[in-house]
């Protein structure tokens, strides 16, 4: 048995958004043939209970607190939990979507692919062939 490795929460929150993705992609191999389909999707920043395992200089450097320390509802750049949800009802509902699968969404739209993290460090690599059903 090998050592066990210390845990990092952020490490352990990008594994589980990466499986979400990976389990989407292979359940829309599976039913495929039945016209089922499944996606995987990002809500955006949204200031909920996840936050509370958060300390104040992790929320700070996010820009979720104001000038005296306070929890911001909605901080700059982020969504209420209403504007979050608009994605999963999209994939829910509209027949814009209609027999698209495998696929990762964010903001309403099919996310774009990135290889290279950009200039910024907002965006991440991800791999095509994580997000193709045909891959």
């Amino acid at each position: 048995m090998s050592p066990a490795r210390p845990y990092d929460a952020w490490s352990a929150y990008g594994q589980s958004k990466t499986a979400t993705i990976l389990f989407a992609v292979a359940m829309a191999k599976k039913w495929a043939a039945d016209a089922i389909t499944a996606n995987a999707l990002h809500p955006a920043g949204i200031m909920t209970n996840i936050q509370r395992h958060l300390d104040e200089a992790q929320l700070r450097s996010w820009g979720a607190v104001d000038e005296q320390g306070r929890r911001m509802d909605v901080p700059p750049g982020w969504k209420t939990p209403q504007q979050g949800a608009a994605t999963s009802v999209l994939l829910a509902a509209s027949p814009h979507v209609q027999g698209v699968t495998g696929r990762y969404f964010e903001d309403c739209n099919e996310a774009v692919v990135v290889t290279e993290p950009g200039r910024d460090g907002q965006n991440f690599p991800t791999c095509p062939l994580s997000i193709s059903a045909t891959a």
